[in-house]
């Protein structure tokens, strides 16, 4: 993990700070993820946004395959299949500026508060909530 942590901060816009913020997945999937060139993925880590994905893999892209998950061991890069009254709320978030791995974090920071959230009304007013309280 060292080692992956100190190649990924070479990358420039990539302090240690953005790097910790950054690794919240393993590093093997990270790592996966950049060997196959899978931006998609690499948008969806806190702090990395499209140039800074793209950035990571045209300077590691062939320098972290050591890091990376034997294929067999890597999940599943089929997105999870939601019902459309969370799809919607997601959907609603990323309209008002948010980010889908942040929107789905607070939809299921909304799920656990409160299990009675039975309209997509209901669910987005409880994640906007929640987003004012970060």
């Amino acid at each position: 993990d060292k080692r992956f942590f100190e190649k990924f901060i070479t990358v420039k816009g990539i302090g240690p700070r953005k790097a910790l913020k950054a690794l919240t997945v393993p590093v093997g999937e990270i790592a996966s993820a950049i060997e196959s060139r899978d931006s998609r993925f690499l948008v969806g880590l806190p702090e990395i946004g499209k140039r800074t994905a793209e950035l990571l893999i045209a300077e590691l892209a062939g320098k972290v395959a050591e890091f990376a998950m034997p294929t067999a061991e890597r999940p599943s890069a089929r997105p999870t299949v939601l019902p459309d009254l969370e799809e919607d709320a997601i959907a609603t978030l990323m309209a008002l500026g948010e980010r889908r791995p942040d929107a789905e974090r607070l939809l299921e920071r909304a799920k656990s508060n409160n299990n009675n959230l039975t309209t997509t009304d209901a669910l987005v007013r409880e994640m906007l909530r929640l987003r004012t309280m970060r």
